[in-house]
């Protein structure tokens, strides 16, 4: 989980850069960790 706790942080640094609206930050960031945990579970199943 730390992997996913670094893109979490990165996804949120670069957000708070864009100064877009709050909800739609929350929004980015609740896909990118969806997408991170996907690609993970992916990886390991490796089909």
């Amino acid at each position: 989980m730390d992997l996913l706790a670094r893109i979490a942080d990165q996804v949120g640094n670069t957000l708070k850069n864009m100064q877009l609206d709050p909800n739609i930050q929350d929004k980015i960031l609740h896909v990118s960790m969806y997408t991170a945990m996907m690609n993970l579970i992916l990886k390991r199943k490796e089909f």
